[in-house]
């Protein structure tokens, strides 16, 4: 795939456009009444599609508009817009989340590299993005630590912003995965 410009510009437009859609689309699965086939009911994952969003642009259109999509997207939230889910401005960097937020940048340097370093596959797309999401993880860890007052602290942190949506972020990983898969594959 050929990165122009113009590429970059357009794909970091439409990943500041999906992550922002992204913050207000809460991650639901469908569960199917058997017995009464017009009845569906959504399973509540607690979390949005914020990281998918991130990890979806990576893996199709590349790092750089990747990033640039997430400079956006921060730009807004420090000069107004409440984007994060500890608000905005220049005060969110003494939030124990902050950690998470600069780890998007990793991630999507990371999942935007490796989903082309090798021939497009859905095996490769998923190891670019969970290693993105990884790489959030790990940011966020390290972020929680330098936040924290001590070891216990700490461990209530990373199991609240860690664990706990780490399951619901691992299928929507999966999901978003083989989307960006059959994206790339059209693109090509």
């Amino acid at each position: 795939m050929k990165t122009t410009k113009s590429f970059i510009i357009i794909w970091t437009f439409i990943g500041f456009l999906l992550n922002l859609l992204a913050l207000f689309t809460p991650f639901e699965l469908p569960l199917f009444d058997i017995a009464d086939k017009t009845n569906t009911t959504y399973l509540r994952m607690g979390i949005s599609f914020q990281v998918a969003s991130n990890l979806f642009i990576s893996c199709v259109s590349g790092a750089t508009p990747a990033k640039y999509a997430q400079i956006l997207y921060l730009i807004i939230g420090i000069f107004g817009e409440p984007l994060y889910m500890t608000g905005n401005s220049y005060d969110m960097t003494q939030d124990p989340s902050w950690g998470y937020v600069i780890g998007s940048f990793g991630a999507s340097e990371r999942a935007g590299e490796k989903a082309f370093e090798k021939k497009l596959s859905l095996l490769n797309i998923l190891i670019s993005s969970y290693s993105g999401l990884f790489v959030i993880h790990a940011y966020g860890a390290i972020g929680l630590l330098l936040h924290s007052k001590s070891w216990e602290h700490w461990k209530s942190y990373l199991i609240m912003y860690s664990l706990i949506p780490l399951p619901s972020q691992l299928v929507m990983i999966f999901l978003t995965s083989i989307l960006a898969f059959l994206f790339r594959k059209i693109l090509d």
